[in-house]
């Protein structure tokens, strides 16, 4: 007799699901050691050389603050009062799973920076590209990854899931906000890097195992925007006339 507690043979185990995962993360911090060896020091310099003090340089300053998970925060309380008053589930719940998916990686990538402890661009003269202190608490030793890059771009994975008919937009967006932490001499290209993937992995993964932990009369509110406008607002159809 099979046991009904066991595992279908044809359903993944934990192991395996961990093997992707193992893969990115392998395969992200292979490639953040070739930029930090490449890239990191000239493409930092250039930054303060041409960008700094110019109409770019102002326009990232500006748009480097929507990475600040303060905002997001906001943002997602504003969306789930209004869904709330205006019985627009989708808008309330995902401001919700906004709120969850920004606090989760902002965990996880704050671990990571004490964890490494990489030293920031404005030390690049007195330590240079590779200079480490594991354990530093402080924000000249909190470089790697990027906070602000991981936070724009765990929006865009939630997005990415629940609004798939725009999904490169709103990865074109968050590539965008986290690119202005190089550009204004904030982090090393590869902080960006290593940011950016772990911000879209954990928007990705929780607005997909979503409908499995959320409150069963919420589920819907998390699941991807269908293809019909009017259930897309969040409002159900209007049902037909009869003739």
């Amino acid at each position: 007799m099979t046991d009904p507690g066991a595992p279908s043979p044809s359903s993944p185990s934990s192991a395996a699901r961990l093997v992707p995962v193992a893969a990115v993360a392998g395969a992200t911090l292979a490639a953040c050691g070739l930029l930090a060896a490449l890239f990191d020091e000239p493409a930092t310099r250039w930054a303060g050389s041409s960008v700094a003090g110019t109409t770019v340089g102002e326009f990232a300053g500006g748009l480097t603050h929507v990475g600040e998970s303060t905002w997001i925060f906001i943002a997602a309380a504003a969306a789930l009062v209004a869904g709330l008053l205006l019985r627009m589930p989708r808008l309330a719940g995902g401001g919700v799973l906004f709120a969850v998916a920004t606090a989760f990686s902002g965990i996880l990538v704050n671990l990571l920076k004490v964890l490494f402890g990489r030293a920031r661009p404005k030390l690049l003269e007195e330590e240079g590209t590779f200079a480490f202190s594991p354990f530093s608490i402080g924000y000249d030793w909190a470089s790697f990854p990027s906070g602000h890059s991981t936070t724009a771009l765990t929006l865009a994975g939630v997005l990415w899931v629940l609004w798939p008919r725009l999904r490169w937009g709103w990865v074109l967006a968050g590539v965008a906000v986290a690119s202005t932490r190089w550009a204004i001499g904030a982090h090393y290209p590869a902080d960006v890097l290593a940011g950016s993937v772990l911000g879209f992995g954990c928007g990705v993964f929780l607005a997909r195992t979503a409908p499995r932990w959320w409150p069963r009369n919420w589920r819907r509110c998390v699941s991807p925007v269908p293809a019909r406008p009017a259930e897309s607002l969040g409002r159900n159809p209007p049902e037909a006339s009869p003739s």
